[in-house]
Order: structure tokens, then sequence, then C-alpha cells
């Protein structure tokens, strides 16, 4: 990559010399994150060859990229009037998940790639491409009612500690002394 920029509308501009790599959005807030300075990494495909030249980089399209989602899983929830917030609940969502692999010695990489294909299954459980975007656009506007789904539904995308504890062991690549010991895991309230 070679270059930065930020357009007059508000559209970030990557200049790079081949289009097919990989792109690593790095997102840094220390007040959600427990790892890494609070640093972590969303990845996306690069350009495909019939794509066009942008990109939305976003944790939907981060799931369409890993092939946990289909585009059109997408369509309707990413065009409703209530979207920014649906955006900032998927995030708290994902960076509550991704402390909790982390918490279970998953790496980074391993860590975001399970949070995102955790938190896709739980969107298409909760019917994404119809029946959500439905209930939040049946609101009207109304910022109560969007806040009430919304928070509902965060409750169904978050890991619990023994949902991550799993998730976890199952994709140790070492098990550890703990993993023999434990028969049932329960964490306290």
């Amino acid at each position: 990559m070679e270059k930065i920029q930020l357009s007059e509308d508000g559209e970030y501009i990557l200049r790079t010399s081949d289009p097919s790599i990989p792109i690593l959005l790095e997102l840094q807030d220390s007040s959600k994150v427990r790892y890494d300075s609070g640093k972590f990494t969303i990845p996306f495909k690069g350009f495909e060859d019939n794509q066009t030249i942008r990109k939305e980089l976003s944790i939907l399209s981060a799931m369409v990229d890993k092939g946990f989602l289909s585009k059109n899983d997408t369509i309707k929830i990413k065009n409703i009037n209530s979207v920014e917030k649906f955006y900032k609940y998927l995030l708290l969502a994902l960076t509550d998940n991704y402390n909790k692999l982390r918490d279970n010695n998953m790496r980074a990489v391993d860590a975001m790639y399970h949070d995102l294909k955790f938190m896709a299954e739980r969107l298409i459980e909760l019917d994404i491409s119809t029946t959500l975007p439905d209930r939040l656009d049946g609101c009207n506007d109304n910022d109560k009612c969007i806040e009430n789904i919304l928070y509902k539904e965060y409750s169904g995308i978050k890991m619990t500690k023994e949902e991550a504890y799993l998730i976890a062991q199952a994709n140790r690549k070492v098990e550890l002394v703990n993993d023999g010991l434990v028969k049932s895991f329960r964490c306290p309230k």
C-alpha cells in the first residue's frame, strides 16, 4: 500500500499496487478492549476482479468476506433508518466477545475469526435478512423502541463466558492442563 487519503466527502481513499491483497482494519479502543493496548484487527478480502473500486469496511462486511453471511443476508439491515445504532451494538458485542476469547488464551487473529463466526451464526438465528430489519423499521424512528430491540438482541450475539471457553477449548493447538481437569464448566454469576 502506498497511501491513504481522506476525501472531501469523508471517504478514505486507499492506493495499492495490488488490489487483491487482504485489507486489515486496525482499530483501537483501550476502554473496551483489554489486550494489545486496545488494538484489534478486522480482516477483509482484497478487491475481486469484478468488484467496483469501493469497499465497505464494516463488521457485517467482514462476516460476508469470511463467508459467514451472504451479501443477500445483509442488504435489508444495511438500509434500515437505525443502521448506525445497529452497528454500535455490533461493535459492543464484537469487543466484548473478543475480550472473552482472548481471556481464554486465544491468539488475536483466531479470536477475531471465531468472534465474527459466532456473531454471524447468531444474526442468522435472529433473521438478519428480514425479521430484525422489519422490527427495527417498525419502530418508525422511535429511539426507545429501537434501543429496546437492539439491547434485547445484543444479548443474543454476545458470548457467555462458558461459550467463549468452549470455543477456545475446541480450537486450541495445545491442550492446557485445565482442559483435562474441567469436566463441567460453570461461571459464577
